[in-house]
């Protein structure tokens, strides 16, 4: 899974405005504007890709993300069927996203990029459960 921006593999991914827009779009399900050095015509509810909170190096912001997984409903209806536990130990934190009966996993150096990481895998989880290739 690569960051649909700079294609940046999501394990590798640092904490930047790039993967914060990709989890605002992706995880909270805002419609972001990529357009090269912030040129985009003026479009209703369109964001600009980096004027959005720094979900992957705030705490605070990340737990947006944390808190969008109770409202998150896949396109199968009813309960969203996500459980999310933090870990977090000196400069290493993990965060594991509990699917039905499968656990998606990330862990960074920071609890708010290892939060962004495991959000955007879990809902690839999803999506690969919904429509399996």
């Amino acid at each position: 899974m690569n960051c649909p921006q700079c294609n940046t593999p999501i394990d590798e991914h640092q904490a930047t405005q790039c993967l914060d827009a990709w989890v605002a779009e992706t995880a909270l399900k805002k419609s972001i504007a990529w357009p090269a050095h912030n040129e985009h015509p003026a479009i209703p509810g369109l964001e600009l890709w980096n004027e959005q909170p720094r979900y992957s190096s705030d705490i605070a912001a990340a737990w947006q993300v944390v808190e969008g997984f109770k409202n998150f409903e896949p396109d199968r209806g009813g309960d969203s069927g996500f459980r999310v536990e933090l870990h977090a130990s000196g400069a290493f934190a993990a965060i594991g996203v509990y699917h039905e009966l499968t656990i998606v996993g990330a862990s960074a150096q920071t609890a708010p990029l290892a939060i962004c990481r495991a959000a955007l895998k879990a809902i690839e989880h999803e999506r690969t459960i919904r429509n399996p290739a």
